[in-house]
C-alpha cells in the first residue's frame, strides 16, 4: 500500500512515516519533558489539586521564552485570577508580555 487517504485519515505504512518524519526538524521542548512547540495542552483533574497553578508556572515559563501563549480560562472569573495572583501588599505578580490570557467574556 502506497499511499491512501480517507476524509480524516491518512494511511501509510510505518516505514513511510519514519522515512517523511525523518526529513522533519525535531520539536522544541518549550517545558521538558511535557510540553513540545505546536501542542495544544489541555489539564484535567479534581479540583483543588494544583490545574491552575502548574499550568500558570508552565506557561510564563514558556512566555519567558519569548514564545507567545494564550492560557484559556474557563474557571476564574477576572477578579479570582487578579486576587490569586497579588500579594497581601496589593502587589501584582509581573507576567511577561507574551503571555496571554482569555477567559469568558461578560456580556
Amino acid at each position: 500500500m502506497e499511499h491512501s487517504e480517507s476524509n480524516h485519515l491518512e494511511v501509510r505504512t510505518a516505514n513511510q512515516v519514519l522515512k517523511e518524519a525523518s526529513l522533519q526538524p525535531d520539536p522544541i521542548f518549550l517545558y521538558q519533558p511535557l510540553v513540545t512547540q505546536g501542542e495544544l495542552v489541555i489539564l484535567f483533574a479534581d479540583t483543588g489539586i494544583g490545574k491552575t497553578a502548574l499550568s500558570v508556572q508552565m506557561a510564563v515559563h514558556i512566555a519567558k521564552q519569548q514564545y507567545h501563549v494564550l492560557y484559556v480560562d474557563l474557571e476564574l472569573s477576572d477578579k479570582q485570577f487578579e486576587k490569586r495572583y497579588r500579594n497581601d501588599e496589593g502587589i501584582h505578580f509581573r507576567f511577561p508580555e507574551m503571555f496571554f490570557r482569555a477567559g469568558y467574556c461578560v456580556l
